[in-house]
Order: C-alpha cells, then sequence, then structure tokens
C-alpha cells in the first residue's frame, strides 16, 4: 500500500484582507490536488476606517493597491504594510507552512522567515524577459500612479514597455477600453503587472487588444506547482 503523500502547505499573503476568493481558486487550480492553501491578509484585524485612516499613501509615496474581504478596493502606502506582511509571515510559521507566497507583484525587501518566500515579481522579471527580448512588452496596472514606478522598474531591467492602467477590482468595461489603446502599437505581449487580474480578465484583454497577453496569478502558480511538486 502505497503511502498518502502530504500536501505541501503554502501560507497565501494578500496585502489586502484575506480570504481573497477572487483569487485563491484560480490559483488552487493551478497548483492542483498536492498543495493546500492557507490565507493571511496584511490588514485583516483593522475595519476600512482604520485601514484609509492609518495605512493610506501620503503623495509621493509608494502605494500597492488591494482589495478588502467586502470587495473595496484600498490603496495602501508601502512603508506601512512591509511590517504587516512580517506579521503574516510570522503567523503563518506558526502554522507550519512550508512555503510563502506573496500575492502581489511588487517588489518588496527580505523577510525573515526559515523556509522558501515566493515573490511573483522575481518569477515574472526572470521569465518576461527572457520571452520578450528586444521587443516592447505591454503592461497594465491598477492604479494611474503605479504606471511611472512599475513602468521604471521593467526599465532598469532592460525592457521598453508601454503601460496602461485599469484596475482589476472596477468594471470590466475600463480594461477593454485600456486594452483597445495597444491596437497598432508595437506591443507583441501585454503582462497583467498584478495578482489581481483574473482568466477573464485576461479573456478581455486579449479580446480587445489582439495582443498575446501573460496573466500574472497562473504564471507564478505554474512555477511554484513545478518548483514543489
Amino acid at each position: 500500500m502505497n503511502p498518502v503523500k502530504k500536501k505541501i502547505k503554502v501560507g497565501a499573503i494578500t496585502l489586502g484582507q484575506s480570504p481573497r476568493v477572487d483569487m485563491i481558486p484560480e490559483i488552487e487550480a493551478t497548483l492542483g490536488a498536492g498543495f493546500e492553501i492557507i490565507q493571511a491578509g496584511a490588514v485583516d484585524q483593522y475595519s476600512y476606517q482604520e485601514i484609509i485612516t492609518n495605512f493610506s499613501p501620503k503623495t509621493g509615496e509608494q502605494l500597492l493597491v488591494s482589495k478588502l474581504r467586502d470587495g473595496r478596493e484600498v490603496a495602501l502606502a508601502e512603508r506601512h504594510i512591509i511590517p504587516l506582511l512580517q506579521d503574516c509571515i510570522d503567523q503563518l510559521a506558526g502554522q507550519g507552512v512550508d512555503v510563502i507566497l506573496l500575492l502581489c507583484t511588487g517588489s518588496f525587501p527580505n523577510f525573515n522567515f526559515p523556509g522558501l518566500i515566493i515573490t511573483p515579481q522575481t518569477i515574472l522579471q526572470q521569465v518576461i524577459t527572457g520571452l520578450i527580448g528586444d521587443k516592447k512588452l505591454g503592461i497594465m496596472v491598477p492604479a494611474p500612479n503605479q504606471l511611472a514606478q512599475i513602468s521604471q522598474r521593467w526599465r532598469d531591467s532592460g525592457i521598453i514597455v508601454e503601460a496602461k492602467a485599469a484596475s482589476p477590482y472596477q468594471k470590466l468595461a475600463k480594461l477593454a477600453e485600456k486594452a483597445r489603446e495597444f491596437v497598432g502599437s508595437e506591443v507583441e505581449v501585454i503582462l497583467l503587472d498584478c495578482m489581481g487580474y483574473s482568466k477573464k480578465m485576461k479573456e478581455v484583454v486579449l479580446l480587445n487588444s489582439g495582443k498575446k497577453v501573460v496573466l500574472a496569478r497562473t504564471m507564478v502558480a505554474a512555477v511554484v506547482r513545478e518548483l514543489l511538486s
């Protein structure tokens, strides 16, 4: 009799609030049956008003966009969220997770965790750089005031970019409108550069842009599956 293989416990951390019912099912489907996802959110313990009062970005601050448990979109100052992410990591470590997956494509400092921490940006940077070469990359980001910082991050990797902003937490019509702006451009591939974008949103961008589209959440989940299974 073959022993039952133990599931790999993945601690998935959102910058907003857990559970991420809009995101985790698609990640689970890509990972397959050998994984168990345990969720945590950086602002799980705070009310909407507390979040807006204490964690909203000021002018010029690096901002991150996420979603709350009730579905509302929220902008968060990176400097406030980093220590809260470490709190989530400590919490999940106490629950015996094998690996941490940050549900954000932003750039982060090193965190304290005895196991592997997977940051989507690291995976996407390597895959997209190899895929694009010297061609132009289209990127879609959640907020207009993220355009400059995220575009520069890709340019620092030697990638030529054309960026548009359309939130994954608003109506699909806006996403379709922005996707149509890529029609006729030299962009060959569009990256949906936020873990909040879904498979449905990928279809919308594909149909309205006519370009190849990379979805961050399933790309990252596929790499995690290959790495750990």
